[in-house]
């Protein structure tokens, strides 16, 4: 199936195509890239390594961003066991939560007071 120009490919067409093309070597798809001597009956080594590495790349399921996906799962798990409130929590004074923080490295200080609004009541009382 060729690729189509109005939408943008996934990783499968692309490498679908770049594997037909590998096999022409010689023709006029070789780009004569001075690697010719490691082509093969294969085809052209450069395009079969494109592939190769399209195909690592797309593969989420053995990735370390899936590893660290499941690491994230169990220690969320974890913390909710400890605390089952920790991630439905919200400052009462601005409403920030877990997952919308008032800054990158804000944390509670009370159950519903995060640092950022704990510093600036100190600030005011003072």
């Amino acid at each position: 199936m060729p690729l189509k120009p109005d939408c943008e490919p996934d990783a499968e067409d692309v490498v679908r195509a770049l594997r037909r093309m590998s096999v022409e070597t010689g023709s006029l798809v070789c780009l004569g890239c001075g690697h010719e001597h490691n082509c093969s009956i294969h085809g052209c080594a450069i395009i079969r390594q494109a592939a190769d590495l399209i195909e690592r790349l797309n593969d989420f399921q053995h990735s370390q961003c899936a590893k660290l996906l499941a690491e994230n799962g169990q220690l969320r798990a974890v913390i909710t066991e400890n605390d089952p409130n920790f991630f439905k929590r919200k400052c009462r004074l601005c409403g920030c939560d877990w997952n919308h923080p008032c800054n990158d490295h804000d944390f509670w200080v009370e159950d519903d007071l995060c640092s950022a609004c704990a510093s600036k009541q100190t600030e005011a009382a003072q």
